[in-house]
């Protein structure tokens, strides 16, 4: 509450993974291209903020990680020394407030996060990432193609 009462509100998003894996199909029928993508390994959310820096959300086994950061997000992308490296792998330059972080959040809270289940632990940052991005980080998504050409852009 403390960040709504001094204006902060948030600029962009990104979600970091281990890997994405797409997998592009062209659809004669429609003459349209389209390409599947799953987030694949560990996850996290880093939210710019429109004060001094970066949000960063983690959800793992060990527990909920939160931190936040001036300057650059890049050291906010390896868990520990010699941990895993995550990379950008969708983001967001969509605007939102800090409610709307505090009321997706308050939507996760009744999830029970396991490994091997369907709320996996890589789901709370993916989840979080669709909802302050309003897009879908996984799934299929129609590609656009250049005018004159027939490969995807």
């Amino acid at each position: 509450r403390h960040w709504e009462k001094l204006g902060v509100s948030f600029t962009g998003a990104m979600l970091l993974a281990e890997g994405k894996d797409s997998v592009k199909d062209y659809d004669r029928r429609y003459d349209e291209w389209s390409t599947t993508d799953t987030i694949v390994g560990v996850t996290g959310i880093v939210m710019k903020s429109n004060g001094d820096g970066w949000l960063y959300l983690h959800l793992t086994s060990a527990g909920f990680k939160w931190e936040h950061a001036a300057g650059s997000y890049r050291r906010l992308t390896q868990e520990g020394p010699g941990g895993i490296r995550l990379k950008v792998v969708d983001s967001s330059t969509r605007k939102y407030a800090v409610g709307d972080v505090r009321g997706l959040l308050e939507e996760q809270r009744g999830c029970e996060y396991a490994d091997g289940t369907k709320m996996e632990y890589a789901s709370f940052a993916k989840d979080l990432f669709n909802g302050v991005s309003e897009k879908r980080c996984e799934g299929v998504k129609t590609i656009d193609v250049k005018p004159g050409s027939n490969t995807p852009t």
